[in-house]
């Protein structure tokens, strides 16, 4: 008797489970302010004191010998005033873009250079190969003086590797949106 009921119950969640289809938004074009302040991810971890701010990835593929994807997201590590980690730091907020790229090769990146000439330093962060496929995680460091000097004109940098160069762009809406939030986040924390 019961080998028959979970037989059937099985059979109904096979049958609704496979022909249920997901809806996925599609992504507004061109991007808006609004949509970007909707999805952007705020986590509060109260061990560490911190509020961490990410904006949605932006995805960009270069075809060049082999397809080859890049994805970024801007990132802000807002801790509070006393904390531990803002007393190493000696600082409240941590910016960074934090890159993960994939290719059929290593990309090896050690450095970037900006539009402007800049040299900047890449953490590497994480790495692995899968099926022939190469995955590179890093970050690359910013002050809140260098990301308002992009404010206007977003990300153009030159991702410099062994073998490898690859271009990465990220919008200006992405930054000042991203920026316009912390800004909130922080007049809000004064407030308390």
């Amino acid at each position: 008797m019961y080998m028959y009921f979970f037989m059937t119950l099985l059979s109904l969640f096979l049958l609704t489970g496979c022909t249920k289809t997901i809806d996925v938004a599609e992504l507004p074009s061109p991007m808006t302010e609004h949509y970007l302040n909707e999805h952007m991810l705020i986590h509060y971890d109260s061990e560490l004191q911190q509020t961490k701010v990410q904006t949605l990835t932006y995805h960009v593929s270069n075809y060049l010998e082999e397809k080859r994807s890049i994805s970024v997201t801007l990132i802000a590590d807002i801790y509070a005033a006393d904390s531990t980690y803002a007393r190493q730091l000696n600082k409240k907020i941590s910016y960074y873009l934090w890159i993960t790229f994939i290719s059929a090769q290593w990309g090896e990146f050690t450095r970037a250079i900006s539009v402007e000439g800049e040299s900047l330093n890449v953490k590497p962060h994480f790495s692995n190969i899968r099926s022939g496929v190469y995955t590179e995680t890093f970050s690359i460091v910013f002050t809140r003086v260098e990301l308002n000097a992009r404010k206007k004109n977003g990300f153009d940098l030159l991702l410099l590797g062994e073998e490898t160069t690859i271009p990465v762009r990220l919008p200006p809406l992405y930054l000042s949106t991203f920026l316009t939030r912390i800004d909130q986040i922080e007049e809000n924390r004064q407030e308390d």
